[in-house]
């Protein structure tokens, strides 16, 4: 499929040109925008925001149109030219948008070279059956830009063997395939009796500096990848002769994320599931200081079990946030909590890193984003989920190149159907439900209307973190709180850069990035007023929150991530031994306590320091920008995602 069958007419787009875009936070969501999905176009300058919706919606409507066409199904072009202006305006006024990754990746050539699984967000794999293809499809779907939650089953039933001596060199290729299969071979010679041993010869890979053209970025040379094979080869050596230990899944998994932040991905996604005390003591580095070099590469999360004891769980999520808890007979057997049981997820394995999407081994999440604050009316409400819809089912219509990953993709077509600025909408309590149920119910509707054309999708609804997205529309993230109404937001980006030297020009506060990188470190002043923040929500309110929307909402999962005071650490264990029945998933983090170090992202500052900020700031002036978007990478949230 080439994907450039469609086009809006340019007289739909230049009445769109000189419209102001209500970009959020006081020049952060511009920042955002233009630091993270304007692509370069052929004239070397960037794409200003109504280019980026066009190409996301022409690409969007060239997939439906050869899907439609090859199908030998009838369809009306005049009524797809108005369906798509639709679309484009939704998108431009901030009611729904792509998730990040369809912002960046939906581009005909990228499609066309590698396929559909960078429009997906995350995925989920099982250590069981074959652990080595779980660890080969880390490292694939992470270079690729795809989150990964895993489990830890192949504990015990695999024996580390001692490798034998290298007898066969691989010279490994300068492609992402070279670095996946050197993985293999490494893994291979230590887990399936049998297996030759290899050295590795890495003359054919390009030389740190060098411009990475399909994903953006700057190559990092061999080094990386080096120091995983060094660092895979003494954890396996070190088990030789045992059975493979819930740490050892998890050492290698993470020592995977490490090699791919190193090497210029940016980020890693992962979440750890597993049971046992071992796994939970795997944050313990007075227990495991080695695991200092790697650990933080994934979050760990428990495979709970219905009325077990969570004393002991409790107790270290009340120290560090750690772990997150995953009640996989409650994904299983519901959909939404309201709804009898369906069990139409009995094939599930585990989550996506950030915990929205319920997932079989080797599925990969779709993800949507709808803004309610923007909406008008019920009708636009309505008219706007029908749009969401209908994008995120199209790019379930992209093939993606692993074959096992795309046939569940056709065959599940999941999605999730998403809501971010929960925490601004003016609603109560019963009127938020009914706002849920009615949504959930023309959801139901426009399946049936779009099954002709499109199969059905085991679910369709979540709540997703949301992070660079929200940003762009000036939304809080999810079902989120904000810090404060007033705050300070600091982000990083490159030090030498023309998007550097945009935002100092602008009056920016900006300093060098005090963790070493060659960045800097950029305060925006924001202000949302009128809203609760994380300071006037309970532990119990944010819970209840969550409660709400996975029973009326989501027929997938909620990401909550409970932000808890030091005085509601004893109720930790309660609201699990309460909610284990209510809810699928749930996560905890700690408030910290303002200058808890140096350059946090978000500091609470007053009123006056806020007006006193922003009457330094001028308008941002991307006019002259040549510099191509970075694009976002995994579930966009600050506490999935692992730099």
């Amino acid at each position: 499929m080439l994907y450039t069958s469609f086009k809006l007419s340019k007289e739909f787009i230049n009445s769109y040109k000189d419209k102001k875009v209500n970009f959020g936070f006081n020049g952060l969501g511009e920042l955002t925008y233009y630091r993270t999905y304007s692509r370069l176009k052929a004239d070397g300058t960037n794409e200003h925001y109504f280019e980026t919706v066009e190409r996301v919606v022409n690409t969007i409507f060239s997939i439906y149109l050869e899907h439609l066409v090859a199908k030998n199904i009838l369809h009306d072009k005049k009524y797809m030219n108005e369906l798509a202006e639709e679309m484009y305006d939704a998108i431009f006024t901030f009611k729904f948008t792509p998730s990040g990754r369809g912002f960046w990746a939906l581009v005909p050539e990228l499609l066309e070279k590698v396929g559909g699984m960078p429009l997906h967000n995350c995925m989920f794999v099982s250590t069981v059956p074959n652990v080595t293809k779980a660890f080969c499809t880390m490292m694939n779907a992470s270079m690729l830009g795809v989150g990964v939650g895993f489990d830890t089953k192949a504990e015990k039933k695999i024996k580390v063997n001692v490798a034998p001596s290298p007898t066969k060199t691989y010279v490994i290729p300068d492609t992402r395939e070279g670095w996946v299969k050197s993985l293999k071979l490494l893994i291979n010679s230590y887990l399936l009796k049998g297996s030759p041993s290899y050295k590795f010869d890495y003359k054919d890979i390009r030389p740190a500096g060098t411009p990475i053209k399909t994903f953006g970025g700057i190559a990092s040379g061999a080094e990386p990848l080096k120091q995983l094979h060094k660092e895979v080869a003494k954890t396996l050596s070190q088990n030789a002769g045992k059975l493979l230990t819930a740490r050892t899944i998890v050492d290698v998994m993470n020592q995977i994320g490490k090699c791919v932040v190193s090497g210029n991905v940016r980020r890693t996604a992962q979440i750890a599931l597993g049971k046992g005390t071992d796994f939970l003591n795997l944050k313990n580095y007075e227990l495991n200081p080695e695991r200092t070099s790697w650990g933080w590469a994934s979050n760990n999360s428990l495979l709970a079990e219905l009325g077990q004891d969570y004393s002991e769980a409790a107790k270290r999520t009340a120290e560090n946030g750690e772990p997150g808890y995953f009640w996989i007979e409650n994904a299983r057997k519901f959909g939404r909590m309201a709804d009898v049981p369906n069990y139409k997820d009995k094939n599930i394995s585990g989550t996506n890193p950030c915990g929205e999407q319920s997932l079989e081994s080797f599925e990969v999440c779709t993800l949507v984003e709808t803004f309610p604050c923007n909406f008008k009316s019920k009708v636009d409400y309505l008219e706007t989920l029908e749009l969401a819809h209908l994008y995120v089912k199209i790019l379930t219509l992209v093939p993606i190149k692993e074959k096992e990953i795309n046939e569940i993709v056709q065959r599940n077509r999941r999605v999730g159907i998403s809501m971010s600025g929960l925490a601004q909408l003016k609603m109560s309590k019963e009127d938020f439900i009914t706002f849920c149920e009615m949504g959930y119910d023309h959801l139901q509707f426009c399946e049936k209307f779009l099954e002709p054309h499109i199969s059905k999708s085991i679910k369709l609804t979540t709540i997703k973190p949301s992070g660079t997205v929200s940003l762009l529309a000036g939304a809080t993230p999810g079902l989120h709180f904000p810090e404060s109404n007033f705050y300070v937001r600091r982000i990083n980006i490159p030090a030498n850069t023309r998007l550097a030297e945009i935002v100092k020009q602008a009056g920016y506060p900006w300093e060098m990035n005090a963790y070493g990188g060659n960045s800097i470190c950029i305060e925006f002043p924001i202000a949302i007023e009128g809203v609760k923040t994380i300071n006037d929500v309970t532990i119990h309110e944010q819970v209840e929150m969550a409660e709400l929307l996975q029973k009326y909402w989501s027929d997938n999962q909620v990401s909550c991530t409970v932000t808890f005071k030091p005085s509601e650490k004893p109720y930790i264990e309660r609201i699990l031994e309460d909610k284990q029945y209510t809810l699928k998933g749930i996560s905890f983090l700690p408030k910290l306590d303002l200058g808890a170090y140096n350059q946090m992202p978000y500091e609470e500052i007053s009123s006056k320091e806020y007006k006193k900020r922003f009457s330094r700031i001028r308008p941002l002036d991307f006019s002259l920008l040549n510099e191509d978007g970075i694009g976002v990478k995994f579930c966009e949230n600050d506490t999935c995602i692992l730099e």
